[in-house]
């Protein structure tokens, strides 16, 4: 591994502040543009500085109804099986049709993507310089400030270097990308951001669960609590119409002897399931020396390609997974 490399920027330039003047609080609202025009970049001189770890209680307001047709979100119940792995993975091949994509880490327990991508000294934006008192973001400027890996814009969360966004920051960033971009998906672990920003709920949804016992168990009681987020009023058909689900091979298994397959995934949970996307030895070797994805395994390229034409299919018409 490259000792040059380092996991934290010291030295690195004080954050650079993306926001659009706006008249109101904070709105709570989906992935939308809003009703009233942004003004100039400026952030008014009383607001300046706020510490990051400050208590604000978010505004009052119910979300719109609106389905955000552009944002992918990837949850799992099961933590270790190569989430963001196969999120890099699959933002890569929508890259590789031709889409604008972007990825953004909402993993605010853990985060890291930049490190797992083996891009954390690439300049660039992370979280901790996203700030949106008025909570509007300027999409432009964050998405040409983002640090990019294969040419997939990367917003990471690096918790060692800034405390955790507020809920409308966090909405803001990912509305405003997603107003410049083709798709953004968004690495949300296992799912906690969504209880923070329940205008996640709106967006497309792939879960991704891991091909033993213990893994359907925990995914058919993932699935329940994803189905019970509020919606804005739609019910648990239209929010099953959003979702795929995909099969991880559990690591360190010899020709995938003790996995489920698919199959059983899939009438176990009484839905379509992708895959199997197996474990790769090399790619799990090339992580932990810090050197990123440098390449789709053989074992899952069929499945992440079957996935992101699906998906593609899906935003070109505005319509279900």
């Amino acid at each position: 591994m490259d000792t040059t490399r380092q996991i934290t920027r010291q030295g690195a330039a004080a954050p650079q502040r993306f926001y659009t003047a706006h008249a109101q609080s904070p709105p709570n609202t989906a992935f939308g543009t809003d009703s009233q025009g942004a003004g100039a970049n400026y952030r008014p001189a009383g607001q300046r500085g706020r510490p990051r770890h400050q208590t604000v209680l978010p505004p009052a307001g119910k979300a719109p109804e609106q389905h955000n047709h552009n944002v992918v979100v990837l949850t799992s119940p099961s933590g270790g099986i190569g989430l963001s792995v196969f999120g890099a993975m699959l933002a890569w091949e929508l890259r590789l049709r031709g889409m604008a994509s972007v990825m953004v880490d909402a993993d605010f327990r853990a985060g890291g993507l930049d490190v797992l991508l083996g891009i954390e000294g690439e300049e660039g934006s992370r979280f901790g310089a996203v700030d949106a008192p008025l909570g509007v973001v300027d999409g432009e400027s964050l998405n040409r400030d983002l640090p990019r890996w294969e040419d997939v814009g990367v917003l990471a969360f690096d918790p060692w270097n800034s405390s955790a966004p507020e809920w409308w920051e966090t909405q803001a960033a990912i509305r405003a990308l997603a107003e410049v971009n083709d798709v953004v998906v968004v690495d949300a672990a296992d799912g906690a951001v969504l209880d923070v920003v329940p205008s996640l709920a709106r967006s497309h949804h792939v879960m991704a669960i891991e091909l033993s016992v213990l893994g359907l168990a925990r995914a058919k009681a993932h699935m329940a609590r994803i189905e019970a987020l509020d919606t804005g009023g739609r019910n648990a058909v239209v929010r099953k119409d959003s979702l795929l689900v995909v099969g991880m091979q559990p690591h360190d298994l010899r020709g995938g002897v003790g996995s489920l397959s698919v199959h059983e995934a899939a009438e176990y949970l009484s839905c379509e399931v992708i895959g199997p996307i197996r474990s790769s030895k090399r790619l799990q070797r090339s992580l932990l020396d810090g050197a990123g994805i440098r390449r789709l395994g053989m074992g899952s390229a069929g499945s992440v390609r079957l996935l992101a034409e699906r998906i593609k299919a899906s935003l070109a018409k505005g319509g279900q997974l």
